[in-house]
Formats: structure tokens, C-alpha cells, sequence
């Protein structure tokens, strides 16, 4: 028996190497369809376990909160004090503009949130930042260069510093997508982060504060025990969510309060000094004023002063010149009278001289007489001579001092020689006396004599009278002249003078002008002044009270403070990457049963191809005593080996090359490390089980459904079928004009049903994964093409502050209706809110119509299966068609909306629409369910051109009531991206299908082949050409072919809507049919690899043994 056993072990190794194409084809069945399965399976959690140990390894927050007034540390520590909360960690952020590029600048984090660096290194200095490498990109920047940062007005005083210098790149587990969040800068979206050091900000609160839950570490983050126990934290933190935020309200707005009180102190206190200031300055101003008005009339009344004076100047010169001219014609008549004097005083002269001479000659007469007696009287006279000199000094002494105060005194010192002169007198008169008589007689001639004399002295006298008059009157004359010169030089100099003080007062009073003008220049300056500082001051005031009563509106107007508390599912990225791991893990779970199948199917054909073609040797292994069993284990050991081998190396492509492919394309909309490999022996296990049962489990059913027959039967060569007239044999006039070859290739179809089937099924089935992928594909990409090009026809969003006043309203509308960027604009009103139907809610977008011929100008409302029109009524709502299918509902069905309060509404029609769900509602309809007016928050745009418009999004963005600006654009380049890892995913399908494909079109061509290498012998023997086999072999390939074709193509329409429906998430509904082009390279794949299959199959038919084939085994 061991012997037997041994034979039948070489035996076994034999076939293999017998049949090694045959063996192969099993092996690489099993290999795609492990490695499919594997893959495809192996991928989500590999992707999910990379990603929970990154986010593990930079300790990702597990939940951050946001408090609409900010977050203190007060609050940082009462979160971290909170049961379940294990690490709390504060942040800063600001919103720039780094070149065109918006930017969110966060505060690099220390604990929480870790970054890992790519390139370069972490900040050192308080000017070093680090950046992700697509803001380097786009700026055209590397690591050592310099960035500048440009915050709006409302921020500039938010960084220390604007310039920083780059020195790593890095990857942030807050940024795992492509999506960097909202902004109020710029077009409304954040272009990338950037990361510089905490004391750059000068906020005096936290801006967002991230935590981590106790124990949560330890779960995988994609996990629902973790969603379950991190939902149940975030729940825990309510109450101390409410107690914080109504505190930091309280705080807040008291700290305000108190902030306005002293600012108004302050203010009333500025405006009071600024009012003394003022006055001051007008006091000032009115002094000067005064200064100047006395200035101009001291100026006008100098003006008068000087022409009085010069008009007095000018009369007193006048009189002057007439007292000159009077003074002239008296001095001539003076000078007349002069010259007539001196005439006569020269004629007295004469007459004068003629008496002269007479009494000198009687003179001469009376001397004679008189010396006797003179003689006589010498003596007498010598001593009245020396009386007379005392007498003469006596006189002389008196004179010097007649008239002065000192005359008495002299006077009295000089009595006693008086006196003495006196008593010499008297003694002399005696002597006199006594001369008397001769001196009388003498005297009588003097008398006669001094009484010529007298009269010639009186003459003389009056001579000298006449001559001295005559004299004074030449000294009063030329005195006079010299008078008159003089008044005619003081008369020139007073007109020299006078006209000096006239250029002097004149230039005086031109100075006095001047300066008057320069004071009034000043003073206007000076008023000018005083009015612009008024101004100035009052305006400052103003603006500072407006300030004060605005920021007294705006603390009115300041809500309660909330504290949102957040989880990572609030994270787009992290979202993001478990809902696109999902689809993946969505695609695993029906086309690697597809694979299986068809692989089962194409093993079971080979297996069970293979015991018929060794039916006599196992009739004669059962005749010599071989127990069923050990007759099957070459058959089974045969498949179990070759479905063993391929499950093993499926697994090793498998679970490693598809996941690390599929990872590698989520790289390109997620920052992910490598990929790390996850254990999963159980899907291991399962898949290499999975193929080995499929094979060895159709080998099992050949061996057993060939071993019911007795050995004899089994000895003999499996008697041929039955021939029988075939369906197309009773269509006369197609059949007539059939060829032999044709004939035959037409019965062997029809008659062999299960090769045909089994055939047809197997190519049918890869042609149906072709579909499903090329399907697929359009069916995730044709959507957005759809949507966004045809439902969709507006280029943005613009949303409205509900609580904006008329007037800021009215800024935006008029700005855009006088925009030339713009060709159109719509404002409706859309919510938030939630749909169900006794089941799930969904969120969905809530409009609010008031114009729906305007409304549907941006969205088009149409049905995707007909054309009939689409109308809102008054009393019901449109929903889309995605949101109808999750909430089970049909036209006429109602649901129930919850927005702030639920309602139920009817469904009057239902909408074509790819992303998110819509509920459309007529504005009255929405007032009547929800009993408020819809406020209308939402501006659709469309661009002149289509194109983005980068400044219109700036200047709306800067206005008050406007809260964000979405580019369509950008939200159709995330779903692309988001779609573009899946679309890797249906690329490994389609290529895989391909493969599968080939190898099932070969594996049964060379089935086919083989078991009919008698037939074929004797198409040989009976004279048939290679060519001739190869034609009758080929035509049955392309009737197969085109069958399995057309099977396919009708399986694959099947196949792919049920494949969309399984792949797509809740916001997404994807194109429900293939495209033609799917269809047509499904085909044509097919028939190419029917093609080389046959081209391989020629080479096959030519190598046939005619000798070899037809020899008997009977």
C-alpha cells in the first residue's frame, strides 16, 4: 500500500510538470484572486493603522474647544482638572496673507499635536518659522528664505513680528487633507499653515485649547469603542462648558464695562482739557485781535499824526519864509534909512569940525589966561587930583560890585575913606574958592567957551548919538541879514527836515503796516489754526464718543459666550481619510467574490477538464483496488498545491503592493508617513483558505461525480455525445447556406452546453469586472461634471451676517450690481437642518425660496431620468434624489425636518443632485412650518468669464456683513481629490480584471484544446490545414467570446449599479449607469485578449501528435 501511495505522490509530481501550464493557470487564478481580496481588504486597516500610530506619535488631540470670546488659562486648567481629561494645551492662531497665498499661523505646539519634520528643523529663534512644502511651492520658496506675513487691519497688532525666516518642512496630524479651513481674508479658504513660536502673539487669551482623553491613546483612532468613549468625554465636558463660558461672559463683559467707564473718564477728561486748550487758544486769539485793532487804529491815527504834523511843519515853514521875506523888505528899509542917516551924521560932522576949530582958537585964548591960573590951581589939583583918584577908586570899587548883593558890605568898608576923601575935598574947595573969582572970570570964558563946547560936545554928542544909532542900526542891519540867512538855511533845513520826517513817518507807518500784516497773516494763520484744531478736536471727540458708543453697542450686541467642544470627527482630514479608507473597504466587499467566482469557476472547469481526461487511468487505478480517496488526493493534492502556492503569493502581492499602491496615491490629498503593515492573520488565513477550498473543493467535486462510475465505464473513453439536431438547424434558410466547417463549429457550440457555459460564464464574468471598473470611474468623476457644470451654475457662494444692518446689506448688492466682474447675482435664503422618516436624520441644506425662475438661474432643479419640468409649490418641498433614497421616501411621502423645532412636510417632487442633500421649500411655505421669516443669508455669483475673481472676493470679504466667500471651484477640487484615491482603487480593479481575464480566456482555450486533441488529430488526418484547424478552433473562440461578451456587458450593468450603491458614502450619490465608453473597452479588452489567446493557441494546434492522438487506449 505504501508503494501504491508513492507511485501515486510521483505520479502526481509528474502531472505537474506534465501539465504545468494547466497547473499555473490554477496557481495565478488563485494568486489574483487572494491578492485581490487580500488587497483590497489589507488596505483600509493598514491605512487605518498607519494613520492611528501617526496620530499616537504627535499625540493628536482627541477633542479642542472653541469659545467665541476666547479661552483663558483659567479655563485651560479647569478642562485639564475635568474627569477623563488627560492633557490640555492652549493655541494661538491668525489668519495672513504671505505673498497671494492665505495662510493660518499657528503657535507651535509643545505637547499636543506634534509636528514631524520632513526637511530642515523646528524653530530655535523667536524669527524662525516651519511650513508645509506646498506653501514653498507655491511662493517659490526653500528652507532658509525669508516669508512675510500681512495681517488685516483688524490683526496688525496681533504678531510681534511679520517676517520670519523658514527652517523646516513639516507635516501637522491637524492637516492629514488638503483642506486648511475657512478664512475671513481673501477668497474665504486657507491655502496652507505655518507655525512660528508662541511669543509672537500678543493675545491675551488662547484662541483654541486641544486635549486628550485618558485611556484613548490606547484605541485605534478609527475605532468605535474609540468614537463611543470619546463621544462620551465630550459629552462629560458640558456642564463644565456652560459653567466656563457663562464666567469668561461675566468677566468679560464686566472687564469691558469697567474698560468703557474709564475710557469715557477719559475721554470726558481729554475733551474738558481739550475745551480749556481751546479757549485758551481763543482767548489768545482775541487778545491778539484786540492788539491788532488797536495796532490799525494806532496805524490809522499815526497816519493822521503825520500829515497834521507835516501839514503843521508845513504851515510853520510857510510863515517862516513870509517872516523871512517881511524881515527882507524891513532890512532894506533899514538900510535906506541908514545910508540917509549916515549922510546927515557926515554933514553934522562937518559942521561939527568948523565949530571945533573956533572954540579951539578962543580955547587957545582962555588956556593962556587959564595956565596962570592953572598954575595956581595945580597945586590944588595936583592934590584934587589924588581926591579924585581916591574918589575915581571910591567909584570904580562901588562899580564892580553896583548891583550885586555885596555892594552895601563894600559900600560900608569904603565910608571911612569916603570920608577922608570927603574932609580933602572940603580943604580944597577953600582953596578953590579963592581962585573963584579969576576962576570965574575964566569960567565965563569957559563958559562962553564950554558953552561953544557944550554946544560943538552936543553936537558931538548927538554926532556920536547919530553915529552910534547909526552904528547899531548898521549891527542891527547886517544882524538882520544874518537873521534872514539863517532863517532862509533853518528854513531849507526845516523843508529838508520836514521832508525827511515825511519819508520817515511814511516808512514808519509802512512798517506799522507791515507788521500789521504780518499780525493779521498770523492771526488767520493763527484762526485758521485754531479753527482746524477745533475741528480736529471735535472730530476726535466724536470718533472717540462714536468709538466708546459703538464698542458700547457692540458689548450689547456681544452674545453669551459658547464653548463649542469638539472631537476629532470634526476634523476634515481625519473625516476625510476614514470615509475614503471605507470606500475602499466598500469596493472589497463584492468584487473579490466576483474574482473568487470566477476563479472558482475557471478551476472547477480545469479540474474537472482534467479527471475526464484521465478517466481510463483512474478506471484502472480504481480496478487495481484504489479506494476513492487516495484516487482523489492526486486531483485534490494537484489543486490544493496550486491554489496553495497562489494564495501565498497573492498574499505576498497582495498585502503588500496594493495597499502600499492604494497609500501612495491617498499621498497625493494626504500627508501620511509611509505605510506601516498591520497583522491580519485572519485575513490571511481566510483568503489562502478561501482559494484552496474553491479549488480543491471543485477538484473534490470532478474526482467524486467521475469515481461514482465503475471502473469498465471508466476504461473506456467517455462515449460521445449524442448528436441532435441544434435550434439553429431548424432555421432552413440561415443553415443552407452554412459551410461544412461552419456546421461543425455551430453544433460543437450548442451541443457541449456546459464547456459553452462555463465558457461563456467565465468570460462574461471578467468582462463584467471591466465594466464595473471603467464604470466605476466615470461614475465617481462624471459627477462632478454634472454637478458643478450643469446643476450647479454659479461660481461661488457669498455668506450674509443674518444680524447685518439694511445699510451694510446695501453695500454688498450695490457693490456687486456695479461690479463689471459679476454678470449675476442671487440672494436666497439657506439653513442648516436635519431630515428623517422614523429613522436616521441627515444634515441638509435648507433653502428658502422667494424667486424660483431667479433661483433655478444658479441651480438647475431637473430630473436625471426624464425632462418633465420641475416646480415648487407652495405647500410642499423638492428633495434630491441621494437624500429620497436614504430616507426611503417617493413622491407624495412625507418627512420631517428639525430646525429648531420638528415639522413634517409633503414631497412634491424629487431632484437630480450628486453632493450633499438639498430640501427645497417655497419662503412661504418655510414661514408657515417654521413660523419665522427666512432670513436671507446667502449671495450665489456667477463670474462674468466663468473665472475666479480673487478681487471681488477681497473687497466683499472686507465688508462688514459678509462672513465667508466659497469659489465652487475649490469645493469641486476637493471632492476630486477625495475621489482620486478611489479611482486607484478601480484602476488595480480594472487592471486586475484584465488579468483575470486573460488568464480564464487562456486557461479554457487551452481546456478547449486539450481535451479535443482527438477531434483535432483527425481534422489532421482527414487532410485539414494548420490554418484550416486554427479557423475552426478560432470561430468557436469568437462565438464564446462574443457570447461571454454580451453576458458580461449585461452582468456588468447589473454589477456596477449595485457597486455604485455599495461603493458611494451618505453625501455622495454617484452616476447610477456606465458610460458607453465602458461598455466598448470592456468589449474590446476582451477581444484582444481573445486575440493573443488564440494567437498562442495556433502555436498550441501545430505542435498536435496526429500518431500520438489517435492511438486507442482501449
Amino acid at each position: 500500500m505504501v508503494a501504491h501511495k508513492n507511485r501515486l505522490t510521483t505520479d502526481a509530481a509528474r502531472e505537474i510538470r506534465h501539465t504545468f501550464s494547466r497547473f499555473l493557470s490554477i496557481l495565478v487564478l488563485s494568486a489574483l484572486a487572494v491578492a485581490f481580496l487580500s488587497g483590497l481588504r489589507a488596505t483600509a486597516p493598514d491605512m487605518k493603522f498607519t494613520a492611528d500610530n501617526y496620530y499616537d506619535r504627535t499625540s493628536l488631540m482627541d477633542g479642542w474647544v472653541l469659545s467665541t470670546l476666547g479661552l483663558t488659562q483659567e479655563d485651560l486648567d479647569a478642562l485639564a482638572a475635568a474627569e477623563g481629561v488627560d492633557q490640555v494645551e492652549g493655541a494661538w492662531t491668525v489668519d495672513a496673507t504671505a505673498v497671494d497665498c492665505i495662510v493660518t499661523v499657528r503657535s507651535m505646539p509643545e505637547r499636543l499635536n506634534l509636528l514631524e519634520v520632513k526637511r530642515g528643523r523646528l524653530p530655535e529663534a523667536p524669527d524662525e518659522c516651519v511650513t508645509e512644502g506646498l506653501l514653498l511651492v507655491e511662493l517659490g520658496l526653500d528652507v532658509g528664505d525669508t516669508v512675510e506675513l500681512v495681517l488685516d487691519k483688524d490683526h496688525e497688532g496681533d504678531l510681534v513680528r511679520t517676517t520670519y525666516t523658514i527652517v523646516g518642512v513639516v507635516n501637522c496630524p491637524l492637516y492629514v487633507g488638503t483642506d486648511r479651513g475657512t478664512s475671513s481674508l481673501g477668497s474665504g479658504s486657507v491655502d496652507a499653515f505655518l507655525f512660528v513660536p508662541g511669543e509672537n502673539f500678543t493675545y491675551d487669551y488662547f484662541t483654541a485649547a486641544y486635549f486628550t482623553g485618558q485611556g484613548l491613546k490606547e484605541l485605534n483612532s478609527y475605532s468605535d469603542e474609540y468614537e463611543d468613549r470619546a463621544e462620551a468625554l465630550l459629552d462629560s465636558l458640558d456642564g463644565l462648558a456652560e459653567e466656563r463660558a457663562q464666567l469668561r461672559y461675566d468677566t468679560l463683559i464686566g472687564d469691558a464695562q469697567k474698560e468703557l467707564d474709564d475710557a469715557q473718564k477719559e475721554l470726558d477728561d481729554a475733551k474738558a482739557d481739550a475745551e480749556q486748550e481751546l479757549a485758551d487758544g481763543k482767548q489768545e486769539l482775541d487778545d491778539a485781535r484786540k492788539e491788532l485793532d488797536d495796532g490799525w487804529a494806532d496805524y490809522r491815527e499815526g497816519q493822521d499824526t503825520l500829515e497834521r504834523e507835516l501839514a503843521d511843519a508845513r504851515r510853520t515853514l510857510a510863515d517862516a519864509l513870509q517872516k523871512l521875506n517881511d524881515a527882507q523888505k524891513e532890512l532894506a528899509d533899514g538900510r535906506a534909512r541908514y545910508e540917509d542917516g549916515l549922510a546927515q551924521y557926515e554933514d553934522g560932522l562937518d559942521q561939527y569940525e568948523d565949530g571945533l576949530d573956533q572954540y579951539e582958537d578962543g580955547l587957545a585964548q582962555y588956556q593962556d589966561g587959564l595956565a596962570e591960573y592953572q598954575k595956581n590951581k595945580a597945586a590944588l589939583d595936583g592934590q584934587q587930583a589924588q581926591v579924585n583918584e581916591g574918589l575915581a577908586q571910591y567909584e570904580a570899587a562901588l562899580k564892580q560890585v553896583e548891583g550885586t548883593p555885596a555892594y552895601e558890605q563894600v559900600k560900608a568898608q569904603l565910608a571911612e575913606q569916603k570920608a577922608q576923601l570927603d574932609g580933602a575935598q572940603a580943604a580944597l574947595d577953600e582953596g578953590y574958592a579963592q581962585l573963584a573969582p579969576v576962576k570965574a572970570q575964566l569960567d565965563g570964558v569957559k563958559a562962553q567957551l564950554d558953552g561953544s563946547k557944550a554946544v560943538l560936545d552936543a553936537s558931538k554928542a548927538e554926532l556920536d548919538s547919530a553915529r552910534a544909532t547909526l552904528d547899531d542900526t548898521g549891527r542891527q542891519l547886517a544882524d538882520a541879514e544874518r537873521q534872514i540867512a539863517d532863517g532862509r538855511r533853518d528854513y531849507q533845513n526845516g523843508q529838508a527836515e520836514l521832508a525827511q520826517a515825511r519819508r520817515d513817518g511814511e516808512q514808519e507807518l509802512a512798517d506799522a503796516l507791515q507788521k500789521l500784516e504780518d499780525g493779521e497773516a498770523e492771526y488767520a494763520d493763527g484762526l485758521k489754526e485754531y479753527e482746524d484744531g477745533r475741528a480736529e478736536a471735535d472730530e476726535k471727540i466724536a470718533d472717540a464718543q462714536q468709538k466708546l458708543d459703538d464698542a458700547r453697542d457692540e458689548l450689547d450686541k456681544v452674545e453669551e459666550c459658547e464653548w463649542y467642544v469638539l472631537g476629532r470627527n470634526t476634523n476634515a482630514g481625519f473625516v476625510g481619510f476614514d470615509q475614503d479608507t471605507e470606500r475602499v473597504s466598500n469596493l472589497a466587499t463584492i468584487f473579490p467574490v466576483i474574482f473568487f467566482l470566477v476563479a472558482a469557476l475557471a478551476c472547477l472547469t480545469t479540474m474537472t477538464r482534467m479527471v475526464e481526461e484521465q478517466r481510463t487511468e483512474i478506471g484502472a487505478l480504481k480496478a487495481m483496488g484504489f479506494s476513492r480517496l487516495s484516487i482523489s488526493k492526486k486531483y485534490i493534492g494537484y489543486a490544493f498545491l496550486a491554489s496553495l502556492l497562489g494564495g501565498i503569493l497573492g498574499l505576498a502581492i497582495g498585502c503588500t503592493l496594493i495597499p502600499a499602491v492604494i497609500a501612495n496615491a491617498f499621498n497625493i490629498m494626504y500627508a501620511m508617513p509611509p505605510l506601516e503593515f498591520r497583522e491580519q492573520t485572519a485575513l490571511c488565513v481566510l483568503a489562502v483558505l478561501a482559494a484552496v477550498l474553491c479549488t480543491t473543493g471543485a477538484a473534490l467535486w470532478a474526482c467524486l461525480s467521475t469515481l461514482i462510475a465503475t471502473p469498465a465505464n471508466l476504461m473506456r473513453p467517455k462515449a460521445p455525445k449524442a448528436g441532435k439536431r441544434v435550434l439553429l438547424e431548424r432555421v432552413g434558410f440561415i443553415w443552407k447556406r452554412l459551410t461544412f466547417t461552419w456546421k461543425v463549429t455551430m453544433r460543437n457550440l450548442f451541443r457541449y452546453q456546459r464547456r459553452f457555459w462555463m465558457t461563456v460564464i467565465g468570460i462574461g464574468g471578467c468582462t463584467a469586472l471591466i465594466v464595473t471598473g471603467f464604470g466605476l470611474h466615470e461614475s465617481i468623476f462624471a459627477i462632478l461634471n454634472k454637478q458643478f457644470d450643469e446643476i450647479s451654475l454659479y461660481d461661488a457662494t457669498v455668506g450674509l451676517d443674518e444680524d447685518a444692518a439694511p445699510d451694510e446689506l446695501a453695500a454688498v448688492t450695490d457693490y456687486l450690481d456695479n461690479s463689471g466682474k459679476v454678470e449675476r447675482w442671487h440672494l436666497t435664503s439657506q439653513h442648516t437642518a436635519e431630515a428623517s422618516n422614523r429613522g436616521v436624520a441627515y444634515d441638509v441644506g435648507l433653502y428658502a425660496i422667494d424667486d424660483f425662475e431667479g433661483f433655478t438661474r444658479f441651480m438647475n432643479l431637473r430630473h436625471r431620468q426624464d425632462d418633465e419640468p420641475v416646480t415648487l409649490r407652495s405647500d410642499g418641498a423638492i428633495i434630491t434624489e441621494k437624500l429620497s433614497e436614504l430616507l426611503g421616501v417617493e413622491v407624495g411621502d412625507a418627512i420631517t425636518l428639525d430646525k429648531d423645532g420638528r415639522v413634517d412636510v409633503r414631497v412634491d417632487d424629487i431632484v437630480e443632485h450628486y453632493v450633499q442633500h438639498n430640501v427645497y421649500l417655497s419662503a412661504a411655505c418655510y414661514e408657515r412650518l417654521l413660523g419665522e421669516t427666512p432670513a436671507r443669508n446667502l449671495i450665489l455669483l456667477k463670474y462674468g468669464d466663468g473665472a475666479q475673481s480673487d478681487e471681488v472676493s477681497a473687497q466683499l470679504m472686507a465688508m462688514d456683513a459678509v462672513t465667508s466667500h466659497s469659489y465652487i471651484a475649490a469645493i469641486r477640487d476637493s471632492f476630486t481629490n477625495s475621489m482620486e484615491a478611489i479611482d486607484y482603487a478601480v484602476v488595480i480593479i480594472i487592471l486586475s480584471a484584465a488579468a483575470l481575464a486573460f488568464v480564464v480566456l487562456y486557461n479554457l482555450t487551452n481546456i478547449n484544446i486539450t481535451e479535443r486533441t482527438r477531434e483535432l488529430a483527425t481534422l489532421k488526418v482527414l487532410g485539414f490545414f494548420d490554418k484550416e484547424i486554427t479557423a475552426y478552433v478560432y470561430r468557436e473562440n469568437v462565438f464564446l467570446t462574443l457570447f461571454g461578451i454580451v453576458l458580461g456587458l449585461v452582468m456588468g450593468r447589473f454589477l456596477h449599479a449595485w457597486m455604485v450603491l455599495t461603493v458611494e458614502v451618505d453625501i455622495v450619490m454617484f452616476g447610477r449607469t456606465a458610460p458607453p465608453y465602458a461598455y466598448i473597452l470592456a468589449a474590446a479588452l476582451t477581444v484582444v485578449f481573445s486575440v493573443m489567446v488564440n494567437i498562442a493557441a495556433h502555436f498550441k494546434l501545430k505542435k498536435v501528435d496526429m500518431v500520438e492522438s489517435l492511438k486507442t487506449v482501449e
